[in-house]
């Protein structure tokens, strides 16, 4: 399972990236301090571009690939899918 634990990890930080762009976005919503607006921006461009560029790594193809021939369970194989 080693490449299907690998595509785990890799989509675990995405989706922690995630998270976190999820809550910069609610707190400019919210509480976005005065003159906070260019580096807010700035910050989030920069975390939604390192998002796009994991989300689309080359390596993913291959290591989909792998993991499909992998000894993976019926929990697993329906994730992999995913």
């Amino acid at each position: 399972m080693e490449y299907y634990n690998k595509l785990v990890e890799h989509y675990k930080t995405i989706a922690n990236f995630g998270h976190l762009s999820a809550i910069c976005g609610w707190d400019a919503a919210a509480m976005m301090p005065s003159g906070g607006n260019q580096a807010r921006s700035e910050a989030m461009a920069q975390l939604s571009l390192h998002i796009h560029q994991l989300s689309t790594a080359p390596q993913l193809g291959e290591w989909l690939d792998k993991a499909e021939s992998e000894s993976l369970d019926a929990m697993q194989r329906a994730s992999l899918y995913e």
